[in-house]
């Protein structure tokens, strides 16, 4: 009988833990992708913006000079909390709870550090959208977390 309950609640978690898992691996790729192309724009800003003049795309050129507008320090400081959301990712996928904290207060500042430093700067709604999912998806599962 004690067997079969514990053969049960694995099963009812399984589940929960393979999203959670999911939520895990989009998490990493994404704040991994954010940190190293963040800390490279920081570290190489100057050698950015003669690459941009260069090149021949005008739509994303214009989109590129804006961001270059907003100086090395948002490239530096949106690399810091991509590094802190990676952090909260790894902690997360060890069950542990602080990790959602980490990741839901750098996914806020990651939505706030560019209405700072951009003029003109329009929040979309659906990264503020796609940000409160994952949020909301993560806080879901702090009952499986130490």
């Amino acid at each position: 009988m004690a067997d079969e309950q514990f053969d049960q609640q694995p099963k009812e978690t399984a589940p929960r833990l393979t999203f959670l898992k999911i939520l895990c691996i989009t998490s990493f790729i994404g704040g991994g992708l954010g940190l190293i192309s963040y800390l490279f724009c920081g570290i190489f800003f100057d050698s950015l913006g003669p690459a941009i003049e260069s090149s021949g795309f005008a739509m994303q050129r214009d989109i590129m000079l804006m961001l270059l507008a907003a100086g090395r320090w948002f490239f530096l400081i949106n690399a810091v909390f991509f590094g802190l959301s990676l952090f909260g990712t790894i902690r997360m996928w060890n069950l542990r709870k602080v990790g959602f904290h980490f990741y839901a207060m750098s996914q806020i500042a990651l939505l706030i550090v560019p209405l700072l430093f951009m003029r003109g700067y329009a929040e979309t709604i659906p990264q503020a959208m796609i940000t409160g999912v994952f949020i909301f998806s993560y806080a879901s599962h702090l009952r499986f977390m130490k």
